[in-house]
């Protein structure tokens, strides 16, 4: 998918006693109970599930990438239920799924790699933004080059640089490669194809100038961030 196609969502009623995600008329956890009877959170929930399921459908060709997602909604679902029935809470609870779940990113969301780089992109739960790892091969702790100082997605049509659906970035260098701090002030992944994508940086920047340096290989999918050994 070169562009991330944005879905019309149909606008959902709020329903007494059923929310989006859940039948109310049998659910017996603390936090479901309270969503069911407070209208409020009725409404969030089906705004939630309207988000999820847009996603879901976008994925949905893609089965290792729907799987991963579907797992994340599930530890969401998990965390969400630590509420009980404190109507606040759940209330925050949902207005943060919904701004992580309408991120146009998730489809992208996962590793890509080469031989001799592997990099990690998706969004971030708490603050809604990209983060972005890069690993020199093989991923090691030891190997980070750098991550995302600021960094944020930009769809094809508001590319003008590449045209094409982007994670642009300014990096942070680790240590160890600090050399390249006052060199690569702008980088940027490319998304070309469901499972390609290709790295430049600005002119002055002496990185991914290289044959076959530049273009990675979607790997496997993640929406949760989990840092090598």
């Amino acid at each position: 998918m070169k562009r991330f196609c944005l879905l019309l969502l149909t606008s959902m009623l709020s329903l007494p006693v059923l929310a989006a995600s859940f039948d109310c008329s049998k659910t017996k956890a603390e936090d479901e109970r309270a969503i069911c009877k407070t209208p409020e959170l009725s409404t969030l929930d089906e705004t939630m599930a309207a988000h999820y399921k847009r996603t879901a459908q976008l994925l949905a060709s893609y089965p290792a990438r729907l799987k991963a997602f579907r797992q994340n909604q599930q530890e969401w679902i998990k965390e969400r239920a630590r509420c009980g029935d404190t109507v606040a809470c759940l209330k925050q609870a949902y207005l943060m799924r919904i701004s992580w779940l309408a991120q146009p990113l998730h489809f992208y969301s996962g590793t890509w790699a080469n031989a001799r780089y592997s990099m990690t992109v998706l969004v971030q739960a708490e603050s809604n933004r990209p983060l972005v790892r890069l690993y020199l091969a093989p991923r090691k702790a030891d190997k980070l080059l750098l991550m995302e100082l600021q960094a944020r997605f930009v769809d094809a049509a508001h590319n003008s640089q590449e045209g094409q659906d982007a994670v642009q970035l300014t990096p942070a260098f680790s240590k160890a490669y600090q050399q390249y701090e006052g060199l690569c002030s702008a980088v940027s992944l490319n998304f070309t194809r469901d499972d390609e994508a290709y790295l430049t940086s600005n002119e002055n920047c002496p990185l991914f100038r290289d044959a076959g340096d530049e273009t990675l290989r979607f790997i496997a999918p993640a929406y949760d961030y989990s840092p090598p050994p």
